[in-house]
């Protein structure tokens, strides 16, 4: 099992990707959960430009698909949309939908993004988990110049607030050799976001608002939730409880 894996060997891996393809499908006819409120975060964000009366932008890093997009199009249509993938594919097919009709697609790759045009709003959505420390706080610079002055950097991923980080590569049945996690602290978060020139204002603990069933076969492992006494919903993958969270960070 390789032990040293990257983002690149995952969107490299055609098998992968298409598997991929097919799990986010479902997403384009059934919102994620976790979009709901990111889809709320970004109305709270483009507020103040849409009462100026100035079309804000948005862009979608890692948009895969384009469900996320998809959902923003009909629940913001004062925005203009626009979504980047490393995976050239996956942008010539995003381009070819027409329920993507309106949206710009950019074949892009985070490492090297480049530093214009800027944005009012940029979004990761559970992406900055597969980067290492190292490339981590370089995404989070080349994030940083591609939001505008006074616009804001929304994401979703797998931050917690010990001063804790985690590294582990987790070997399924999907993925039989290996797929590579990063957990970070909120504070090595913070630390990033603060040396690029963006100020976190707030981390939001994400719990499912519905229940997600267990699977019966031990070789699915997918994400399922578990009922806290306070009536919590806490997802898991396999025996891996998920520290998700929404995060908001702001250029002034």
């Amino acid at each position: 099992m390789p032990v040293n894996l990257t983002f690149r060997d995952y969107v490299q891996d055609a098998a992968h990707m298409r598997a991929y393809g097919e799990y986010q499908k479902k997403y384009a006819r059934t919102i994620r959960e976790s979009d709901r409120v990111l889809i709320d975060m970004v109305r709270a964000a483009v507020a103040p430009t849409l009462a100026q009366e100035r079309r804000p932008s948005l862009i979608d890093l890692g948009c895969s698909t384009g469900n996320l997009l998809l959902h923003l199009k009909h629940a913001v249509p004062a925005l203009a949309l626009s979504g980047g993938d490393i995976v050239g594919s996956i942008i010539v097919a995003n381009r070819l939908n027409p329920e993507l009709g309106g949206i710009e697609f950019h074949e892009l790759d985070m490492l090297e993004l480049p530093t214009e045009p800027q944005y009012d709003v940029v979004v990761t959505n559970a992406a900055l988990m597969f980067f290492t420390p190292e490339e981590f706080r370089r995404v989070v610079r080349n994030i940083s110049r591609l939001v505008r002055q006074r616009g804001c950097f929304l994401a979703f991923d797998l931050f917690h607030p010990f001063e804790q980080e985690i590294d582990l590569v987790e070997t399924s049945r999907n993925h039989p050799n290996g797929l590579r996690f990063h957990f970070r602290s909120q504070a090595t978060v913070r630390a990033a976001l603060d040396k690029a020139g963006l100020q976190p204002t707030e981390f939001r603990f994400f719990s499912m608002p519905i229940d997600l069933p267990r699977p019966a076969d031990p070789g699915d492992v997918t994400s399922y939730t578990v009922e806290t006494a306070d009536h919590r919903r806490l997802s898991f993958r396999g025996t891996l409880f998920q520290p998700w969270c929404h995060l908001v960070a702001r250029k002034e």
